[in-house]
């Protein structure tokens, strides 16, 4: 239902109003909830366990409702990047320049919200008795991760469905086209990042980076095992053995599968060049790692033409 709310956002003035909306509605139902528990319990002619129930009540629901905005403020800004995802790929399709820069993502629709992890984490408190120190945990998903990592390089778009996840901007082309507008994309994206697969479309956008050239821009993501193993049919591990087996038929040396998960990255070579442990506790290995790769990539295009520069962020 949240979804549907969110569509109804068809361009860019009705996103931000949609967000500010939210916001708004979130904050004035946080403010409701605990006024009127304040006054609710104020009332001389309840009970004391009467007063209670009713603060709990009001509190809980302004707490719902604040969520409830909350949750559509995430779905309504999604939406904002699908749109802006889509109008970018129609430009490029259309022989004209991206409107602006982009980091495209290749994944197998397989592994949508699949590969996620708990994570602890400790909260501050302030009490009467003074600060308390709160341990609890928080639910971190790939695709959010690497879409809030590569803000600064661009906006992170993927084909797929419009709200279908929280993540990068989805498009939508027909089966005839579907190839001709990832290859456009992979020619005008700042960075590629891949999700590999051995089998469907995945497994085409594998060999063409590979023929193509255009790994020298691709970041290659070995899934963290465990994190990855939320349906039967989606296993990461067994995955990356036929990974493995792929590249080598493009000629090139995958390292064995990490169960921690990894970064890795080849530019002109066979073998990678540079890898980096891939973590949930925050999206700084992964941002660094981009900024990383894309330094690299400026130094090897000045020395191959002093006066070419990458865009960077």
């Amino acid at each position: 239902m949240l979804k549907r709310v969110a569509a109804f956002a068809g361009s860019p003035r009705a996103v931000t109003r949609g967000k500010w909306i939210c916001a708004l509605g979130a904050i004035f139902s946080a403010f409701a909830g605990a006024f009127g528990a304040a006054y609710l319990a104020a009332q001389p002619g309840f009970g004391v366990l009467t007063a209670l129930l009713l603060f709990a009540g009001a509190v809980m629901l302004g707490t719902i409702f604040a969520q409830l905005f909350f949750t559509t403020e995430g779905y309504v800004e999604q939406r904002g990047r699908d749109l802006r995802a889509q109008q970018l790929c129609d430009a490029l399709l259309d022989g004209q320049p991206p409107t602006e820069p982009f980091v495209l993502y290749l994944r197998p629709f397989a592994s949508t919200d699949q590969i996620d992890a708990e994570v602890a984490k400790s909260v501050r408190v302030s009490g009467p008795t003074g600060t308390q120190v709160v341990f609890a945990t928080d639910r971190i998903e790939f695709e959010e991760q690497i879409e809030k990592a590569l803000r600064p390089f661009g906006l992170l778009v993927g084909l797929g469905r419009p709200l279908e996840h929280i993540g990068a901007g989805r498009i939508v082309v027909s089966d005839e086209i579907w190839k001709q507008a990832i290859s456009a994309m992979m020619d005008h994206s700042e960075l590629i990042v891949l999700l590999p697969s051995s089998i469907g479309g995945t497994s085409w956008e594998v060999g063409e980076l590979m023929k193509s050239g255009r790994m020298n821009k691709t970041i290659v993501v070995d899934p963290p095992n465990a994190a990855g193993a939320r349906r039967p049919d989606y296993n990461p591990a067994a995955e990356w053995r036929n990974i493995k087996a792929a590249f080598g038929g493009g000629g090139y040396d995958l390292p064995d599968d990490d169960p921690d998960g990894l970064l890795l990255y080849f530019g002109d070579q066979t073998e990678p060049i540079a890898e980096v442990r891939l973590s949930f506790d925050g999206d700084n290995d992964v941002r660094r790692f981009a900024r990383r790769i894309l330094k690299m990539r400026r130094r090897e295009a000045k020395q191959t033409d002093p006066n070419q520069e990458l865009s960077h962020a």
